[in-house]
């Protein structure tokens, strides 16, 4: 499996360093391209700051955005009591800390023959690329001038 492909491989350069340690947190974007799409912070604990981050980035987008734009609120308020199994679960056994991104409840077409490119909703991919992009910006200490 993957995390543990990555738990037994060192970082270039760094003998005591492995690919797991290595890493700050896992994020996980899952079922994100339906216009109902609603997340939720599963792991207050741990990614808690960092799904708190992505709200407030949403609600300055929404203050920049033109009256026509997308003013519909993806990241919920509020921390989630449910645990939903996904890609990120062997990366939470190793302690990895994980900002798990899904739309709850599951988007009414998944795993359905109209589970297809006609029920993606652009507006709803646009605003969530341009919170992802910023929070990115922001957590690599990136210049947003070039990126």
């Amino acid at each position: 499996h993957l995390a543990n492909k990555m738990r037994s491989t060192n970082v270039p350069g760094q003998q005591n360093l492995n690919q797991i340690d290595a890493m700050d947190m896992f994020i996980l974007l899952d079922l994100i391209g339906d216009k109902s799409v609603q997340f939720q912070n599963f792991f207050d604990r741990t990614t808690g700051k960092y799904y708190s981050r992505l709200r407030d980035i949403e609600s300055g987008l929404f203050r920049s955005y033109n009256n026509n734009a997308y003013k519909r609120t993806v990241f919920s308020a509020g921390v989630s009591g449910s645990f939903i199994e996904d890609d990120h679960v062997p990366f939470l056994h190793l302690d990895v800390p994980i900002l798990h991104l899904i739309s709850v409840p599951f988007p009414s077409t998944w795993h359905r023959d109209t589970d297809n490119e006609e029920n993606l909703d652009f507006p709803s991919i646009t605003h969530l690329r341009n919170v992802m992009k910023i929070f990115v910006i922001e957590y690599l200490h990136l210049d947003p001038q070039i990126c």
